[in-house]
């Protein structure tokens, strides 16, 4: 659903129609792509937003992909300093832009930083709750 005028209201919600630009796009088709299959879950440009906005989905990802960061750091000695452990204790059922899901999302966040994730390539909670 495109941004605008919604029963007399403004329509914050994100939407991939309006974007131009055919990387982007293409960049949001490989993520949904990528993260959908490590989830196990059918995302899509439509629905990729709504999906993530709460912080579940990315504490999610989190869990998962601390089994691989915990594989590796067994196996080198010199892996550095890495997370030890993925978000804990995230609200599996909250609504968006909620405070849990702000918690939800700066935990995601914090542990994103504990892997190394470049700040350039983190945003903040603001973004994706507020959709800024």
């Amino acid at each position: 659903m495109p941004r605008g005028k919604v029963g007399g209201k403004y329509d914050r919600r994100m939407s991939f129609d309006d974007v131009k630009d055919e990387r982007m796009l293409m960049m949001v088709d490989k993520l949904c792509v990528w993260m959908g299959g490590i989830l196990e879950e059918t995302l899509n440009r439509e629905n990729l937003i709504p999906q993530i906005r709460n912080g579940v989905l990315m504490c999610r990802l989190a869990t998962v992909i601390q089994e691989s960061v915990d594989d590796f750091t067994s196996k080198n000695d010199e892996a550095g300093p890495l997370p030890r452990k993925a978000p804990q204790n995230f609200s599996q059922d909250c609504s968006n832009r909620s405070m849990e899901a702000r918690e939800n999302v700066m935990k995601f966040l914090t542990w994103a930083r504990e892997l190394r994730v470049p700040e350039s390539s983190i945003f903040s909670p603001d973004d994706l709750l507020k959709l800024k």
